[in-house]
């Protein structure tokens, strides 16, 4: 049994596209987790070269692989090649027999065979089934495909990309249909939609000129449609003169797939860069297009199609396959019909020039939704699950602490769409709150002055109490005193934000106390991450605007009155209670006015769903990639649209306590405004966190005056300003 977490996985090496960026954004992950990751690199003819942390190492073939590396070392064998022979894998097997093997197929290369040439697929789909089954055992026999009908034959768990490639995989090779699982690859993409990475986007467009900018990232092959774009650029071109076409490519031959299709004129608006190893360039490139396309014959996933979707470009993809289920039947990309260049051109071309406002409003949708589910933390948790899960049936390593086991677990389910992985993580984990040690109760004890003398019940106290839990899966856990508006909050929004979004684990709940006891969240809050990293501010605050999109849910859009609403009301309890205070001042007359006057009959329309009510960058906290929200005791259901204009006073405030200049709080909330949106009424709701918070303060004429302009004009950033 491998003595530690230890992973050795396999790739073609650095430079030959999406399926090594995989491996290499994978690795660095689980180092993250404290995961010891080797990788072993091997593209074709060339030698094998073993990269780990203390340097590398070169062998001159697989039989020096087998003999020369400690296979004791590893707790799991991730396969991302098929490079070895079965006498081979069956002496790693025998040299680490607890050490299982999990195989990605990044696709099936029967499958490409048969359609990798039109006229052979259009005959092969004519044949009776009995034919065509005669015909594929016939394949499986040629050397070409026997390298990976090996990787099969040995591996514990076959993965694939999306639950078309399983269907498809399980037609070819029913005989390992029950090891194949549907598990989508990760990224880190989005940690890259930055100032820095905008900066150098603008740099680039420059470099070509300007225009419209159509990018193609991966390999340069006939497979991946590249002759079939160059062929719709030049339909596009004809139509577009400024449009330019920027092929960002790994091995294969741009001359004879792209250039040689155009004519002299068209080849200057090309630029040919080959691929781009390093992520914040790559990033930069996906920022600077106006659309990427993915034009494949056969395509099982797409990682450019995801790094793209996570920096907000719009995709036009081939409606086929992995592509079609996970990106143009949901609706986050532009399925065109592979190998037709009317139908690639036509897309592109939509992208371009229709309709601009719902083409990047569909981007953000896709930017949201690929950060939320594809994230390289949350696929690195589900992976971390299924190498525990194998690695346990063989009597190997423990992949997973006990503490994140059900989670992790119950990520896997989500991702593959396996439920047995829920209930497995949960057999694995004991029973919490009922379970504690008497020794571990109350071991720590913080009472908030309110409730100072509470009194405990059922073994949960009314104070808020830290548990230690040694031996549990949980760090800590929280106990709290709750409202019944509340718990239906708490409930609802635990059962759907199930993804990065989250809110800290219920563990129990005593609904005649009303005391819920929940995980413990660990990781830095928003403001501190603000105050202390502003290069990564406009990223962090997208992530709470992401954050306040999941938490409020599906919603339709209704119209509502502004004097319905309990913003309204408690804005005029305030106006009331302070009357004799600011009585005198002439801001606080005239913010009455426009409160009963302007903005009370006033109608908007608004998704109606669950509210925050006190959203702030002190209630996010982020832990092992995932951004938690905390304290819902203002949370209520009415218009979603009150959220932003909370979010922006408290924020503004809080930073602006802080020291922060006035324009670099500005910039933060126009990174949050750009991702969630500027619903007209944002302008009324922030007066009103500005004056609740006039109430407060010692000198409140600044506040007075910021929440008197915004009731006066339209929502403006400018106006987002206290100091006068």
């Amino acid at each position: 049994m491998a003595s530690k977490k230890a992973v050795l996985m396999t790739s073609w090496g650095r430079g030959t596209g999406g399926a090594d960026t995989v491996v290499r954004v994978t690795a660095e992950e689980l180092q993250r987790r404290g995961v010891d990751v080797d990788i072993l690199n091997h593209h074709y003819r060339g030698p094998f070269v073993l990269d780990t942390s203390s340097g590398s190492r070169t062998f001159r073939s697989t039989d020096e692989v087998v003999s020369s590396i400690d296979w004791s070392k590893y707790a799991v064998l991730h396969n991302g090649t098929s490079s070895m022979t079965d006498i081979e894998l069956t002496g790693i097997q025998r040299r680490s027999p607890c050490m299982p093997q999990v195989y990605t197929a990044h696709g099936v290369t029967l499958h490409e065979t048969i359609h990798g040439d039109a006229d052979y697929q259009r005959y092969f789909g004519t044949l009776p089934e009995a034919e065509k089954r005669l015909v594929i055992e016939k394949m499986k026999r040629d050397p070409r495909i026997g390298m990976q009908n090996t990787s099969f034959a040995h591996a514990d768990r076959v993965l694939h990309m999306s639950m078309s490639a399983v269907n498809m995989f399980a037609y070819y090779y029913p005989e390992y249909a029950d090891i194949a699982s549907s598990l989508p690859h990760g990224s880190d993409m989005y940690r890259h939609d930055n100032r820095q990475t905008v900066a150098r986007a603008a740099e680039i467009r420059r470099e070509l000129g300007g225009g419209k900018v159509i990018l193609y990232s991966g390999r340069l092959t006939t497979q991946k449609g590249v002759s079939d774009l160059a062929d719709a650029f030049r339909i596009v071109n004809e139509r577009t003169p400024d449009a330019k076409l920027l092929v960002m490519g790994g091995y294969g031959s741009a001359e004879k797939l792209v250039l040689d299709r155009l004519t002299p004129k068209q080849r200057k608006n090309v630029t040919i860069h080959p691929w781009v190893d390093s992520e914040s360039e790559r990033a930069a490139h996906y920022k600077a297009s106006d659309v990427l396309v993915l034009p494949s014959h056969y395509e099982t996933f797409g990682m450019a199609v995801l790094e793209a979707m996570m920096l907000g470009t719009p995709v036009v993809v081939s409606n086929i396959d992995g592509p079609a289920e996970l990106w143009v039947q949901p609706g986050f990309a532009y399925g065109s019909v592979p190998r037709d260049v009317l139908s690639i051109a036509d897309n592109i071309e939509y992208v371009l020039h229709f309709n601009p406002p719902q083409v990047v409003g569909n981007a953000k949708a896709a930017q949201r939704y690929a950060k939320r589910r594809y994230s390289i933390a949350n696929v690195a948790n589900a992976l971390l699950a299924l190498y525990d899960y194998e690695s346990q049936k063989k009597g190997g390593a423990e992949m997973v602490d006990s503490r994140d086991r059900e989670d992790f677990y119950s990520t896997l389910a989500d991702l593959t769409g396996e439920e047995h992985f829920r209930e497995t993580g949960k057999k694995y984990t004991r029973g919490i709150i009922a379970s504690l040690p008497s020794e571990d109760k109350f071991a720590q004890e913080v009472y908030p002055s309110s409730t100072r003398d509470a009194k405990k019940s059922n073994g949960l106290s009314q104070a808020t109490i830290f548990y230690s839990t040694p031996g549990f899966r949980h760090r800590g856990i929280i106990v709290k005193k709750v409202t019944p508006k509340e718990l239906e909050i708490l409930e609802k929004a635990s059962r759907r934000m199930t993804g990065t979004n989250r809110i800290p684990e219920i563990i129990e709940v005593d609904r005649k106390e009303l005391l819920v006891a929940q995980q413990r969240i660990y990781g830095p809050e928003m403001l501190s991450l603000l105050l202390r990293s502003p290069q990564e501010a406009s990223v962090l605050v997208k992530d709470a605007a992401y954050w306040l999109k999941d938490f409020h849910g599906p919603a339709d859009l209704s119209t509502y009155e502004i004097g319905q609403t309990l913003a309204y009301r408690k804005f005029m309890e305030r106006l009331q209670a302070y009357r004799e205070r600011f009585g005198k001042s002439d801001d606080f007359r005239n913010i009455h006015r426009l409160v009963e006057e302007k903005w009370k009959p006033k109608k908007f329309r608004s998704p109606m769903g669950v509210v925050h009510g006190d959203m702030s960058p002190i209630h996010l906290f982020y832990e092992d990639g995932n951004v938690y929200g905390i304290d819902f005791n203002a949370s209520h259901n009415g218009a979603t649209n009150e959220d932003p204009g909370m979010f922006i006073g408290n924020t503004e405030y809080h930073l602006r306590h802080n020291g922060l200049p006035q324009d670099r709080v500005n910039s933060y909330v126009q990174s949050f405004l750009d991702a969630y949106g500027t619903p007209l009424e944002t302008g009324f709701y922030l007066a009103r966190s500005y004056f609740s918070k006039a109430t407060m303060a010692s000198r409140p004429d600044g506040l007075l005056a910021a929440s008197r302009r915004l009731l006066e004009k339209p929502f403006d950033i400018s106006l987002i300003d206290v100091t006068g």
